[in-house]
C-alpha cells in the first residue's frame, strides 16, 4: 500500500490522534493530491479543531501554489479548460488568476457556471471573482449567496458585495454581522468600519479575542490584519501567546506589520527625509543584489490609486504616496473621491504631510526634479 493510500485512509479513523497525526504527515507531504484530499476530508470531519487545522493547512497550500502561477496573461483555450474541467484545484487557481489580471470578458461564464458548480470551495472562489469582476448588475446574484450553508461561500460573497460597492449593499451585508459563522462576521465588520457608523468595532474584537474558539481568534487576527489599526497592538501581544501555535504564529505575524505602518507612516517626519536626499548627497552605488525590491513610482501608484475600487488596497496605495514624498501627489488626491470614512481620513493626512513638504522644497518647472530650499528661502 503506498503511503498516500495509507494517509488517506487514516484521514476516517475513529481515533482523533490518529486523523490529526494524518493530516499533518499529509499537509508535510504537500503532494498533488493533497488539497483535493484536505476538502474531501472537510465535507466528512465534524471536530472543530482537526476542522481549523485542515482549513489552515489548505489555505496555506493554496496560497504556495498562487505564487507559482505565472503573472501573464491567460488564453481562452486555457480559462475554459479549466472552468469546465473536474479538477477542482485548477478552477480555483485559474479564478485567482483570472482575478488578478482583472479579465472581466470572463464574467458571463463564471456566472453561468455558478448554476451547475457544486463543490463548495469552487463556488467560494466563483463568488469572489463575481465581486472583482462585476458590477453593481450582479448584487442580486450574489445576494443569493449569503444564503449558503457554508461559511466561506457566506464571507466571500460579503467580500465580493464590498468589493462592488454603493448603496444598495451596505442594507443587504449588514444583517450579516450577526452570523454564526466568525469569518462572515469579521468579513462584514471589516466592510462596515468603513461604510456605517452604527458598528462598535471594539466590542467584536474584544468578545473574539477572549474567545475559547479557533476560529473566532483566528477571525479577530485576520481583521486586526486587515485594517492596519496600530490601536490594536495589544490584542495581538494577547493572542501571540496562546498556546495553540498557529495562532500565536498568525498573530505575531499581523503584530510585525502593524509595528512596521506604526514606524514609517504615523510618526514619519517629511523635513528629515528631505534632509537624507539632498542633493549634496552622493548614494552608494547598487549591486544586482541590494537593488530595491519595489518597483513603485509616482505614475505607478497614481494608476492604481484611481483603478482600484477596494479600499483597503487604495488606503495603501495613499500611504505609499505618502512616503514616496511627491508633492505632485496632493492634486491627485484632491480629486479623489470615496465613500470610505477611513480612506478620507488617510487621504486628508496624505495632503497635510505633502503640504508640509511643499513648503520647503522648489520644483523646477521643466523636469519636476523637487529641491530643497535653504533656509533663508523657506
Amino acid at each position: 500500500m503506498s503511503i498516500d493510500k495509507m494517509l488517506s485512509e487514516k484521514l476516517y479513523n475513529p481515533s482523533k490522534a490518529v486523523r490529526f497525526e494524518a493530516l499533518k504527515n499529509l499537509v508535510k507531504r504537500n503532494k498533488m493530491n493533497t488539497s483535493s484530499l484536505l476538502r474531501k476530508f472537510l465535507l466528512f470531519e465534524k471536530d472543530k479543531e482537526l476542522i481549523f487545522y485542515a482549513r489552515k493547512s489548505l489555505d496555506i497550500l493554496s496560497k504556495n501554489l498562487r505564487k507559482k502561477i505565472t503573472p501573464f496573461d491567460i488564453t481562452d483555450h486555457e480559462f475554459i479548460q479549466a472552468l469546465y474541467s473536474n479538477d477542482n484545484a485548477a478552477k480555483i487557481d485559474t479564478m485567482q488568476k483570472i482575478i488578478k489580471l482583472r479579465k472581466k470578458k470572463y464574467l458571463p461564464y463564471l456566472i453561468e457556471k455558478t448554476k451547475t458548480e457544486d463543490d463548495i470551495f469552487v463556488i467560494a472562489t466563483l463568488v469572489k471573482a463575481i465581486g472583482y469582476l462585476g458590477s453593481e448588475e450582479n448584487i442580486d446574484l450574489l445576494c443569493e449567496f449569503l444564503k449558503s450553508p457554508d461559511g466561506r461561500v457566506r464571507a466571500n460573497t460579503v467580500e465580493a458585495l464590498a468589493v462592488i460597492g454603493g448603496e444598495k449593499v451596505l442594507p443587504v451585508v449588514l444583517p450579516m454581522l450577526e452570523d454564526k459563522h466568525p469569518r462572515v462576521k469579521i468579513t462584514t465588520a471589516n466592510y462596515l468600519i468603513s461604510n456605517s457608523d452604527d458598528i462598535n468595532i471594539d466590542n467584536i474584537i474584544e468578545k473574539y479575542s477572549r474567545s475559547n474558539s479557533l476560529p473566532e481568534k483566528a477571525a479577530v487576527i485576520f481583521l486586526i490584519d486587515k485594517i492596519r489599526a496600530p490601536r490594536y497592538a495589544n490584542v495581538l501581544m494577547l493572542l501571540s501567546k496562546d498556546k495553540n501555535k498557529v495562532i500565536a504564529k498568525d498573530a505575531q505575524s499581523a503584530l510585525k506589520k502593524i509595528s512596521k505602518i506604526q514606524d514609517t507612516a504615523e510618526n514619519i517626519d517629511e523635513f528629515a527625509m528631505l534632509e537624507k536626499l539632498s542633493v549634496d548627497r552622493q548614494p552608494d552605488p547598487l549591486t544586482p543584489d541590494s537593488r530595491p525590491k519595489s518597483h513603485d513610482t509616482f505614475f505607478s501608484l497614481v494608476e492604481k490609486l484611481f483603478d482600484s475600487r477596494n479600499p483597503d488596497d487604495i488606503k495603501k496605495t495613499i500611504l505609499k504616496l505618502e512616503r514616496l514624498g511627491d508633492t505632485r501627489a496632493i492634486e491627485k488626491l484632491n480629486v479623489l473621491e470615496s465613500n470610505s470614512k477611513v480612506v478620507n481620513y488617510f487621504k486628508k493626512r496624505a495632503i497635510d504631510k505633502l503640504s508640509n513638504i511643499e513648503q520647503h522644497i522648489t520644483t523646477c518647472p521643466n523636469c519636476g526634479f523637487q529641491i530643497r530650499k535653504e533656509k533663508n528661502e523657506a
